[in-house]
């Protein structure tokens, strides 16, 4: 894991993030130890959370935050996150944009593999990520927000924290959450029951299974964050929590953690004219705007996109399969 966060280290760096590191005294309070993070020159507000950072210049666009899953940490998401940068580097280039578009990606170490103190509660993780926010000016902004399974649980708390605020007009940090990708989104089905049951009960019987178990539901932060520090009635993202807002839910046919078969029909089968999604299956989005298929998805409303090939968190292994989902982030940032 040392080595696989040094490259991870480099990634980021080499695409144009900068990493914004714990205060030294929080140094021995991850292990592997992190000596790359020494020459990382800005500290985090944060004394639990680290992060990466893009600084955020348009004025036309909405920065993005990006919440990571449960595994190895941002590693999944390094060249997704580089495809996007890439993209938005190329459209300041020709002049299309007044400036470039700014990231947050907040690591998460108590879910990534690594000994570390405890996950924080849902108050503090969304103090913490709050505070972060203000510390770059972006509680003045709206945000597009991008979350991969565990990461769409603290976006969903970022939601509805954030909406409740709004109603009773108690803090400025309201009205601030804008389009929301959803990869993998655990948080529309947790109460199902499935998920906790596959994740962390169910006896493995293929690779994929066995390997879930080995590298994350036995590991010790990630099982005592899912069991102690963790209360499912609390992570559920309603269908009514969706309503007149732009996401789009990007599910895995394969997936051996989520019923994906069954969250499909949840979300398809609705009468309320609020609640219709458009599909598209990953297969006929390949083409992006060459054939048109990007513009199905990515725009105002509801969204789902369908990858009937790919396992939980897949779609992140190919430039092909990362494709629409960076079309889709990158549409969410022009929603100003």
């Amino acid at each position: 894991m040392g080595i696989d966060d040094l490259i991870t280290h480099a990634t980021l760096r080499r695409h144009g993030l900068a990493h914004h590191r714990l205060p030294f005294s929080q140094t021995l309070t991850v292990f592997p130890l992190r000596p790359q993070t020494a020459f990382s020159q800005s500290i985090s507000p944060s004394r639990r959370l680290s992060y990466w950072y893009r600084p955020h210049t348009s004025t036309q666009r909405l920065p993005v935050l990006f919440l990571h899953g449960v595994g190895a940490g941002l590693r999944t998401y390094a060249s997704f996150l580089g495809d996007f940068i890439r993209r938005d580097a190329a459209s300041l280039s020709a002049g299309k944009d007044d400036g470039q578009t700014g990231v947050i990606a907040i690591e998460i170490m108590s879910i990534s593999m690594r000994m570390t103190t405890a996950c924080p509660p849902r108050s503090e993780m969304l103090a913490e990520i709050l505070a972060i926010l203000r510390h770059h000016g972006w509680d003045e902004l709206k945000i597009a927000i991008g979350a991969h399974s565990y990461g769409t649980i603290i976006a969903t708390h970022l939601l509805q924290t954030l909406v409740a605020s709004e109603e009773n007009n108690n803090n400025n940090d309201t009205n601030k959450i804008g389009p929301l990708l959803l990869i993998d989104p655990v948080t529309i089905c947790i109460h199902w029951g499935d998920v906790p049951y596959n994740f962390l009960y169910r006896h493995p019987r293929s690779a994929s299974e066995w390997q879930l178990q080995y590298f994350a539901s036995t590991d010790m932060g990630i099982a005592h964050a899912l069991t102690r520090r963790f209360d499912w009635s609390e992570n559920v993202l309603w269908k009514d929590d969706m309503k007149r807002r732009d996401i789009t839910v990007v599910l895995s046919g394969r997936d051996i953690i989520m019923e994906s078969h069954g969250v499909r029909r949840y979300l398809l089968e609705e009468e309320d004219p609020e609640l219709q999604f458009r599909t598209v299956d990953s297969r006929d989005y390949y083409g992006g705007d060459d054939d048109g298929h990007e513009s199905e998805l990515g725009g105002r409303g509801l969204g789902l996109l369908w990858y009937d090939h790919a396992n939980h968190a897949e779609m992140f292994d190919t430039t092909r399969d990362r494709a629409p989902l960076v079309g889709i982030l990158d549409k969410y940032c022009s929603f100003t």
